[in-house]
């Protein structure tokens, strides 16, 4: 599932402060004026950055930076020709011939920082956050053993703020000197002698190891050459996580949700989650024949946890979930029940998890219409933040009931 749109509607920094706080995986792709950089997410860090075009890599890199010698880059190479390039060059050096893995990881991170603080720049284009959910689909965006790859992430937040001492910093450019540095090792391997060609060689050559293609996939056209369809709730996202972050601004997280919800769904319903059972709190679209009201029914519903459910699958895997209520559940044919007896052509739940558990349940479908749900992505963000702020929100009550620290200690 992807998050996409416009860079006008919402900045690069409003899209990194949302990958970060959501702790979301992907890869976000970025296109301006026929230039394309895609930055690699695990768990809301940044962990890589590719690009059109760009002929940096970390051999070229760490050879220009002084970080370690030709010599070293001949062994470290042969030795990955012999694990079938299953391991990143950085790493290698690092484990297998003792070079400074603080000093790798630092030149690394430098480049990482320069160009991403470039990107920060772009106020116009287009973008694609493309949400992966197993470390096994992040793992083969890293697969390029020549690939920048930072073992620990970075941090968003020292990336909006100004850099403190090095403001007009600016990726190292290639070597010069490549070509005549690698003329030697590409004649002994038989490679090709020029820097670049020789760095293509080696990626072709990891491609015959591992029948992998390299590349990553692009979203098809560049800002300008056809209308976008932006992801649904996109700028009502900015809007609403700005909110949530206000410090000075009261916001009941609860309503927030239905009103994003409003946006992409025509029926939904807000779950409390209990010690031993689900019950409602709110809801807006459900229509009732019986007469009865649909605040008082929803009110109504209970759903034990420890049943076999959907509701409980939800609970367990602190995940949304998108599918058809079965009416073979009984419990899931009960919610059809509640909600007027119609079964929708598919159902969307989506959990907000506070402090480690999930308190929250949205529900949401498109009955009458018998119609699946579009695309969910903002709202499973938004979810995710919403999350986060109950879970400040809690904090923030528990430290008003904490004594005032200000006042005089009796035995001072």
């Amino acid at each position: 599932m992807s998050l996409v749109g416009r860079l006008e509607d919402l900045s690069l920094v409003d899209i990194l402060q949302i990958i970060a706080l959501s702790g979301k995986s992907g890869v976000l792709t970025l296109n301006n004026r026929g230039k394309e950089s895609r930055i690699i997410f695990k768990n809301g860090q940044i962990i890589s950055i590719l690009g059109t075009g760009e002929k940096e890599n970390i051999a070229n890199l760490l050879i220009h930076e002084g970080v370690i010698t030709l010599p070293v880059l001949k062994d470290a190479v042969s030795h990955l020709r012999t694990i079938k390039f299953r391991r990143n060059l950085a790493w290698v050096l690092s484990e297998r011939f003792n070079q400074s893995q603080e000093k790798i990881e630092n030149t690394i991170r430098r480049y990482v920082e320069s160009h991403v603080r470039r990107l920060l720049e772009w106020k116009d284009g287009l973008f694609n956050f493309d949400l992966k959910e197993t470390d096994e689909e992040i793992d083969k965006l890293t697969s390029d053993p020549l690939q920048p790859l930072l073992r620990k992430g970075l941090s968003t937040s020292s990336l909006i703020l100004p850099p403190a001492a090095a403001a007009g910093d600016k990726p190292a450019p290639p070597s010069e000197n490549l070509a005549e540095l690698f003329k030697g090792f590409a004649a002994e391997e038989g490679l090709s002698p020029e820097g670049d060609e020789f760095l293509a060689s080696v990626r072709k050559e990891i491609s015959r190891s591992t029948g992998e293609n390299l590349d990553l996939p692009r979203p098809g056209g560049e800002a300008g050459d056809e209308p976008v369809m932006a992801s649904p709730g996109l700028r009502l996202l900015r809007s609403m996580v700005e909110e949530l972050n206000d410090p000075n601004r009261y916001t009941d997280i609860s309503l927030l949700v239905l009103r994003f919800a409003s946006e992409l769904m025509n029926r939904a319903v807000l779950l409390m989650v209990r010690k031993r059972a689900i019950g409602g709190l709110g809801q807006f679209g459900i229509r009732l024949s019986d007469g009865v009201n649909p605040e008082n029914r929803v009110r109504e519903i209970r759903v034990p946890i420890d049943e076999i459910s959907i509701f409980r699958e939800v609970v367990e895997n602190k995940a949304p979930i998108r599918r058809k209520l079965r009416r073979a559940n009984p419990w899931e044919e009960y919610f059809i029940q509640m909600l007027g007896g119609e079964q929708p052509e598919e159902s969307f739940f989506g959990p907000m998890v506070s402090r480690g558990q999930v308190l929250i349940i949205l529900y949401g479908d498109n009955l009458p219409e018998r119609r699946r749900i579009g695309d969910s992505t903002g709202l499973e963000i938004f979810l995710s933040q919403a999350g986060l702020a109950m879970e400040k929100a809690f904090l923030e009550r528990k430290l008003k009931e904490v004594p005032s620290l200000g006042k005089e200690h009796p035995y001072s």
